[in-house]
């Protein structure tokens, strides 16, 4: 490989921005969601959970009261 090829993605111009989230699935309730990402390779997760929620996840506005934990629904990731 010589100094005019690097390797990966190239880089943006504008400094991105990191959001740590942690998510908890439960079987059962969450089997679509569970299977989609477990089936996507482990370095490239958070791409997915990207593409999923740019394909048409319903989002809630940010002024709307937000949900209990336990009432978030991602069913609209699988469709």
């Amino acid at each position: 490989m010589t100094a005019t090829h690097k390797r990966g993605r190239p880089h943006a111009e504008t400094k991105a921005i990191v959001f740590a989230i942690k998510l908890r699935l439960y079987p059962g309730i969450d089997d679509l969601l569970i299977a989609y990402l477990q089936n996507a390779p482990h370095r490239l997760r958070a791409r997915y959970v990207v593409r999923a929620m740019q394909s048409g996840a319903d989002v809630l506005p940010v002024k709307a009261a937000a949900p209990e934990e336990d009432e978030l629904s991602f069913d609209g990731l699988m469709q």
